[in-house]
């Protein structure tokens, strides 16, 4: 039975050549865009799911109104992460980063080569407690152990250095005109690229830092124990901005109240100021399944009106030149 459909379909190709070939290529052409819609949605939906905790980390972000203008960030003060994990005890790790006075940062290697980079951030020294980055080289459980100590990307270390060994290699950074020394103890992958967060270079500990409570320019991001505690926690925060700070907010003439968003949310539905990276949208992703699934089933629903109406043009034909039918 296949074989004779087999020989028919041949038969048919063979004696309606341009005819099959432009179906046979629009049906390839269709495929391809099918799976490169699928695999676009696929990657968009990834971000961030490689950490091992991801349901449990949270981004702090801030709510500001200044008169009638409402502005959001995801920025914080200074010391509201290790507050959150002294206060409450369903916050288990804060991890803070900084980009720095400067987002082009000047960075020395070991022979006196100065160069400009963009894409350096400073952290906390328990990153690698709450993010999961594979390393090609470095222990993640100590790259950060002792103070100004940097962990950079393979592309940096060939940049760097070569063939050399980076491990234990120093990079001075410059920052406020002043020239501080890092020891390079490990080396990130470069196969991480879904992450709304992207680094070269990621220095502990964050050592230029603001200490009051009004200067919001630092990320901070939250281990919790359990995911269903997010909204409790963002309950008080009210309360536990208004203890540490003790109205410091409403002399500045202005209203500022935070809000957690879940770390695999961000990429897709995170559209505030100052974004570590730039995200993509939700709407992009629906926009594309539904032009994937539109197709199949308004080709599906017209083709039975198309062979309906060729029906009817043969009938009318039929007895438009047969007037016997009609007795």
């Amino acid at each position: 039975m296949i074989k004779n459909y087999l020989t028919v379909a041949l038969r048919n190709i063979a004696r309606n050549k341009t005819f099959s070939a432009i179906n046979i290529l629009g049906l390839a052409i269709g495929m391809a865009c099918c799976i490169l819609i699928l695999l676009y949605v696929q990657h968009e939906m990834s971000y961030d799911q490689h950490h091992e905790h991801g349901h449990r980390i949270y981004r702090v972000a801030a709510k500001v109104k200044i008169g009638e203008v409402l502005r959001q960030a995801p920025v914080t003060p200074f010391p509201m992460g290790p507050a959150l994990v002294k206060d409450y005890p369903e916050v288990i790790e804060a991890v803070r980063f900084f980009e720095g006075t400067d987002p082009r940062t000047l960075v020395e290697d070991q022979h006196g080569q100065v160069f400009f980079e963009d894409n350096l951030w400073f952290t906390d020294p328990n990153f690698f407690q709450v993010f999961n980055f594979p390393l090609s080289k470095g222990d993640p459980e100590t790259v950060f152990l002792e103070p100004y100590s940097v962990v950079i990307t393979e592309a940096v270390a060939q940049k760097y250095f070569g063939e050399q060994d980076p491990i234990g290699q120093i990079l001075s950074f410059y920052e406020l005109e002043r020239k501080k020394a890092f020891k390079v103890t490990g080396v990130l992958k470069d196969t991480v690229h879904n992450s709304h967060f992207r680094f070269d270079f990621l220095a502990s500990p964050i050592s230029h830092h603001q200490p009051d409570w009004t200067t919001n320019v630092f990320y901070t991001y939250l281990l919790l124990q359990q995911s269903d505690s997010a909204r409790e926690l963002e309950a008080k925060l009210p309360d536990f901005i208004e203890a540490h700070t003790g109205g410091q907010s409403k002399s500045t003439g202005f209203k500022i109240d935070y809000f957690l968003q879940p770390l695999t949310d961000i990429h897709l539905h995170s559209r505030l100021e100052a974004e570590m990276g730039e995200n993509s949208d939700i709407r992009y992703v629906y926009l594309f399944l539904l032009r994937q699934f539109y197709e199949p089933l308004h080709g599906s629903l017209s083709d039975p009106v198309k062979r309906g109406g060729h029906a009817k043009s043969r009938w009318c034909k039929s007895h438009a030149t047969n007037p016997s039918v009609y007795g």
